[in-house]
């Protein structure tokens, strides 16, 4: 497969991972109100000519939660310092490729229980 096919791939199965788990998560009534909002800034980025105060406020969100997301939170912090870099540099599709991981991320660490607080 060539470079830029596996990389469309890799996007439609990040997509629909994040669509999955948005649909897990708006069932689930304990999870973390700032890792459901930080989701939401995430997603809201990826459309946005500016996406960096969504991400700012994506990570503000990650900070505020207590949640750890089953140990996934410290991963998508990471993701999400990198998107910030990458959209600092103009590298969209790169930064749009850290956001849908990083709310992989998040979704996988909420699903997977662990301590539901703020």
């Amino acid at each position: 497969m060539n470079k830029s096919l596996c990389r469309f791939l890799a996007l439609v199965m990040a997509a629909c991972l994040s669509v999955a788990g948005s649909s897990a998560l708006a069932g689930s009534e304990d999870a973390s109100p700032n890792l459901k909002a930080a989701v939401e800034s995430l997603q809201a980025a990826k459309a946005a000519t500016d996406p960096g105060p969504n991400l700012q406020n994506a990570m503000k969100y990650m900070n505020r939660a207590a949640n750890n997301a089953g140990g996934k939170k410290d991963e998508a912090i990471g993701l999400v310092n990198e998107a910030i870099q990458l959209a600092k540099d103009g590298k969209n599709t790169e930064m749009t490729d850290k956001i849908d991981h990083a709310i992989a991320a998040l979704h996988m660490g909420m699903s997977r229980g662990g301590h539901h607080h703020n």
